[in-house]
């Protein structure tokens, strides 16, 4: 006779552990996670992206974008990595300032998910902008694999 295991009888952990889901943090003490992937260091990798784009520091760009990556404009244009990328490095994209306002942020496990308003100068372009952007933790960093941005009145 066979007998049918219910998944509500499991803890969570072990479900996920046996669908290769659960992350190797799982092993450490909760206090030690947190210190390596919390909200605060979500923000410090988004303000390093910042500063990347503003810099033009492609090195550090490429290291905070996963390569799943997809990049919304407030046009409503999409581009995968490698596009925006290329937009960057042919200057389609000149970020000269970038200062977030109204800023938060919430970890998930290790998904991290911020939301901010931007005032932006994009080459000669003033723009006010709604962002979402949702992280990944993976290779001990946050990446950035979606990125959404509603333009705003009033810039």
């Amino acid at each position: 006779m066979i007998r049918m295991i219910s998944f509500r009888a499991l803890p969570a952990w072990l479900l996920l552990v046996s669908a290769g889901l659960a992350s190797p943090a799982i092993a450490r003490p909760a206090s030690a996670v947190a210190k390596m992937h919390d909200e605060a260091s979500l923000i410090a990798a988004e303000d390093a992206r910042f500063a990347a784009q503003v810099h033009r520091d492609f090195a550090a760009i490429e290291a905070g974008l996963g390569d799943e990556l997809v990049y919304s404009h407030a046009t409503g244009r999409r581009q995968t990595r490698a596009e925006y990328l290329g937009a960057l490095r042919s200057g389609g994209a000149d970020y000269r300032r970038i200062d977030p306002s109204q800023r938060s942020s919430r970890v998930y496990g290790d998904i991290g998910v911020t939301r901010a308003v931007l005032a932006m100068q994009v080459g000669e372009r003033t723009m006010l902008s709604s962002v979402l952007g949702v992280y990944v933790w993976r290779d001990a960093r946050w990446q950035l694999v979606s990125w959404q941005t509603t333009p705003l009145p009033g810039a």
